[in-house]
């Protein structure tokens, strides 16, 4: 049960009317103390009416990944996540055939060279759910086992998020999840500031201005603390935004290193939430020639290559967005696609 509050107190011409709230009654379970009783058949027809391009859904967020995965042609449907990768490590759990049907996930999470933001390792969404985002990423890889994070001592989640089968996807035994990672490194400089959003809102929040835009005040008014949390540091960082961006533009103007090697460290004290890399620039033992691990089972364990970095049959091969269509790493803070977004939301 997901309770929604909003502190609507500071704009209550902009609010909807609170019957809004009772899209998400459940008639299956009617409660004799609820205030939905209070609410007349015909005011829930006109919510309902009011609101007809939004259409609730009682089902779990991830069941109803899968069912829309189900529903679509395989590589159709492509899935953005801008928060912690909780819903979809359910869906995997539950069928990882079905949810490797995904043309793709773009992530927005994780830092790779540079500081986290909620702690000095850790980005937010990667630092949320460690173990979720460990096992998605684990769905890219040629044996999903030699990444899968390992269980919280006493913990039960086990029962909830089993190992996964193999092979993933019995109709096709050698398809991964398709996974581009955009992280802090990549979304942290595409920044938006205050007098870069007043350019486009002023001119509608005028005393004359007609039509005034709801949009534009509530913009400002909810804005305007998180310019006072900013100030000095160039502008509030875009990093939805440009996840969501990098979904639907086109795609050659964007720079991918691929098949990079990210895990997320799950356990650490100091370092859990952290994306971890090779950064020692050894080969790879099946390229040395000689001594290989060729015929050593995949399961086990190297003694000079703990965590199977340098074998091939092992790790994750995530996309990771290193530039965007506006930016290239060695750059400034940059403004454009915030102006690019501002001309999206004001048009004209």
């Amino acid at each position: 049960m997901v309770k929604i509050i909003i502190d609507t107190d500071p704009y209550p011409h902009l609010s909807p009317n609170n019957t809004w709230r009772h899209l998400f009654d459940l008639p299956s379970e009617p409660d004799p103390s609820s205030p939905s009783n209070l609410i007349s058949p015909l005011e829930l027809e006109q919510t309902s009416k009011a609101h007809s391009h939004f259409t609730p859904s009682t089902v779990p967020s991830h069941k109803m990944i899968l069912r829309t995965l189900a529903q679509h042609p395989r590589d159709t449907v492509s899935i953005v996540a801008i928060g912690p990768l909780t819903n979809l490590a359910l869906a995997a759990a539950e069928d990882p055939g079905t949810l490797l049907r995904a043309k793709e996930v773009i992530v927005m999470g994780g830092a790779i060279d540079i500081p986290g933001n909620i702690t000095p390792l850790a980005e937010f969404n990667t630092h949320a759910d460690t173990i979720a985002f460990a096992r998605v990423l684990a769905l890219t890889s040629p044996h999903p086992k030699s990444t899968m994070p390992p269980w919280p001592p006493g913990s039960d989640i086990k029962t909830h998020l089993p190992d996964y089968p193999y092979p993933l996807d019995p109709s096709d035994i050698r398809r991964r999840l398709k996974v581009k990672l955009l992280p802090l490194d990549v979304t942290t400089p595409h920044v938006l500031s205050e007098g870069m959003l007043r350019r486009f809102t002023d001119p509608l929040l005028d005393a004359g201005s007609r039509p005034h835009s709801p949009l534009a005040e509530w913009l400002t008014g909810v804005l305007a603390q998180a310019w006072e949390k900013t100030k000095g540091s160039g502008g509030l960082s875009l990093h939805d935004p440009l996840a969501v961006w990098h979904a639907y533009h086109k795609r050659d103007e964007w720079q991918i290193e691929t098949a990079r090697d990210i895990r997320v460290e799950s356990m650490g004290q100091w370092t859990r939430g952290a994306c971890v890399v090779d950064r020692r620039g050894r080969p790879s033992l099946q390229k040395r020639g000689g001594n290989t691990v060729i015929e050593v089972d995949v399961d086990k364990e190297v003694t000079h290559d703990r965590g199977g970095w340098q074998d091939e049959r092992k790790g994750n091969r995530i996309e990771q967005v290193t530039a965007s269509p506006v930016w290239q790493p060695g750059q400034a803070k940059d403004e454009t696609f915030a102006e690019t977004l501002l001309q999206m939301l004001f048009p004209g």
